[in-house]
């Protein structure tokens, strides 16, 4: 069950990005990358992935009850999807699908990064520990501060654990939705190379980037040293950065 959750026209999550004709601009009232968590109400964004692409999952989410699904210009549709899909619900072609699904999410969730003074920390080690020291140092400034990463997320003092250090796109900015909603003014974010590099991290607004250090690492994902760095740097091209 949805509680306190938005609804917000389609026209609205899309602007700038893609237009919506009036008979498609549907109300949502939430978001998913996964089919199974679809509900009622959703939009399904049918996000690339390294075994299995969100494509292949439009109908099953269609089926679950999304209004409406977007998908990437450089994809294309699986051939076994029935024809009816498209015109039951809207099916919505957007350029660089995984860079704009944070965009999406933030909108949806309210913008919340902007209400908060939030540092992003990468680097191959010494992320977590930056956090740590950081946020005792805020908390005993009287700052409310609040932790994304390795250790989990919540306010500093009451983390609870998760699985990644950069949630998906979507989690991401509920996360952070849920934070503020909890009062706290100050987020300190570990941002991993391969959330970087995915685009997972769209979205939010870093007021400060943080750089610990860059040793042979992740190379089974990234190709090489050259890549991984360009994949850490993405951190320092965010445009409100103090």
């Amino acid at each position: 069950m949805k509680l306190n959750l938005p609804h917000i026209k389609l026209s609205s999550l899309l602007a700038g990005i893609k237009g919506v004709p009036a008979i498609d601009d549907l109300s949502v009232s939430g978001l998913a990358i996964d089919s199974r968590n679809i509900s009622a109400g959703d939009l399904f964004i049918a996000l690339p992935g390294t075994r299995q692409h969100g494509n292949d999952y439009i109908e099953a989410a269609v089926s679950q009850g999304a209004v409406a699904a977007i998908y990437d210009t450089d994809s294309s549709l699986p051939e076994s999807i029935d024809a009816r899909v498209g015109d039951d619900v809207p099916l919505i072609k957007i350029t660089n699908i995984t860079q704009r699904a944070g965009i999406i999410a933030s909108r949806f969730y309210g913008e919340p990064s902007r209400a908060m003074t939030v540092t992003g920390i990468t680097g191959t080690n010494g992320k977590t520990t930056c956090s740590i020291l950081l946020a005792q140092s805020l908390n005993h400034l009287g700052a409310r501060t609040s932790v994304i990463g390795t250790l989990g997320t919540g306010l500093w003092g009451e983390i609870r654990s998760s699985t990644h250090t950069t949630p998906d796109s979507v989690m991401l900015q509920r996360q952070i939705s849920d934070l503020r909603g909890l009062g706290a003014d100050q987020l300190l974010m570990e941002v991993s190379s391969h959330g970087l590099q995915q685009g997972r991290e769209s979205g939010t607004e870093f007021n400060t980037a943080v750089f610990t250090n860059l040793s042979q690492d992740h190379l089974d994902y990234h190709g090489s040293m050259r890549q991984y760095g360009a994949a850490k740097a993405k951190l320092f091209y965010q445009n409100d950065l103090n």
